[in-house]
């Protein structure tokens, strides 16, 4: 069977002193490393008290066997999307359970619900709340920071068909206010050469206000289908993964 090799290192997580990164310094030692986190990790956001969140995917190699016999149990749930977590402080970092975005197979996800390859992430001022962008279902979505449960789910096509899971949405910048309360985010959507800008106030209502153009990319349209099509998780029955 496909196992895990325990003498393979897996260090995923570096944490640096910012103080040692001065022009001319060189390269400096990670203070602490942390292993476990996950196999392919994507975006990181770090909130004020040392909460770190990292949008990964999980593939499920060790599930199916050699030759493949095994592969109708995976029941075309390919990969797992999560949210990795660990906890820093002067004192090193310590690894919190993944969250699950989804159910677990052989449970589905709800049409609708499918967050797949979670990308970019962001965490607000007072470290309550997480933004992040699904960028297989061209969703952005929230967490609550201490739980872990989605609070919402926004499609960034707005209904829109022939728009339907063209955004690609990747980066995400977010804005809090005075309190750390999350007020508006900011997504880039790969693409569709546009930014999304949403009301977050209440992270368990996003409101899409606007769309910003970002310029002309000269990529050829045919170039630009297939970019969608190997990165749009809506050709999975599943909805839950793209090639």
């Amino acid at each position: 069977r496909i196992v895990i090799d325990p003498d393979v290192p897996d260090r995923d997580l570096f944490v640096f002193d910012t103080r040692d990164l001065a022009p001319g310094t060189g390269l400096p030692q990670p203070v602490a490393t942390l292993s476990g986190v996950g196999p392919l990790l994507y975006g990181l956001a770090v909130s004020a008290g040392g909460d770190v969140f990292i949008t990964q995917t999980d593939a499920r190699n060790a599930e199916n066997g050699e030759d493949g016999e095994n592969l109708p149990f995976l029941e075309n749930r390919m990969f797992l999307n999560q949210i990795g977590r660990a906890s820093c402080t002067s004192g090193g970092c310590s690894l919190l359970p993944r969250i699950e975005l989804e159910p677990l197979p052989l449970s589905q996800p709800a049409d609708g619900f499918q967050l797949a390859t979670p990308y970019g992430v962001a965490i607000s001022g007072d470290g309550a709340t997480v933004v992040a962008t699904a960028m297989g279902t061209s969703r952005v979505f929230t967490l609550d920071a201490a739980t872990g449960s989605v609070r919402d789910i926004l499609d960034l096509h707005h209904g829109v068909a022939d728009h339907f899971g063209q955004q690609i949405p990747k980066g995400v910048a977010l804005r809090s206010d005075a309190q750390g309360a999350p007020l508006m985010a900011y997504v880039l959507n790969t693409l569709e050469n546009t930014v999304s800008v949403i009301d977050v106030r209440d992270p368990d209502n996003l409101v899409s206000l606007a769309k910003i153009p970002v310029g002309s990319d000269p990529t050829p349209a045919a170039v630009r289908r297939g970019r969608i099509a190997m990165n749009n998780a809506f050709a999975s029955s599943t909805g839950t993964f793209s090639c």
